[in-house]
């Protein structure tokens, strides 16, 4: 990785940092590349059009991966995998009715596994 164009997303939590899980293993990468961005689907747009390697999570990529219009580079490796969805609200002593439904109805949809899952 360090010798390629890496598409950079600085809203990762350990920006400018790659952490590289594989089981127990870890391993730190700063990749550098000429594209550095805040929105992952601008670099999602410059991976299609192979500009470089994007570092993003399945719920961006899986359609592409699925599709062929992206490769799977390291596909032993995931990238921060601490990452998860997460939903935050006002007040979980109060909740208002819109809140709670949300709240049901997104865990509805990740029952069976993520749905951006193909």
């Amino acid at each position: 990785l360090l010798q390629h164009n890496c598409l950079r997303f600085s809203g990762l939590a350990s920006f400018p940092l790659w952490r590289l899980h594989r089981g127990n293993e870890v391993q730190t990468i700063t990749p550098h590349g000429n594209l550095t961005a805040s929105d992952s689907e601008s670099l999602l747009a410059a991976a299609r059009a192979d500009a470089g390697i994007l570092g993003a999570g399945d719920w961006l990529m899986s359609r592409d991966l699925a599709a062929g219009r992206l490769i799977h580079v390291l596909p032993d490796w995931q990238l921060d995998s601490a990452g998860g969805v997460y939903l935050i609200r006002p007040s979980s002593r109060f909740p208002a009715a819109a809140v709670v439904a949300f709240k049901e109805w997104i865990e509805a949809r990740f029952e069976t596994g993520p749905p951006w899952a193909v």
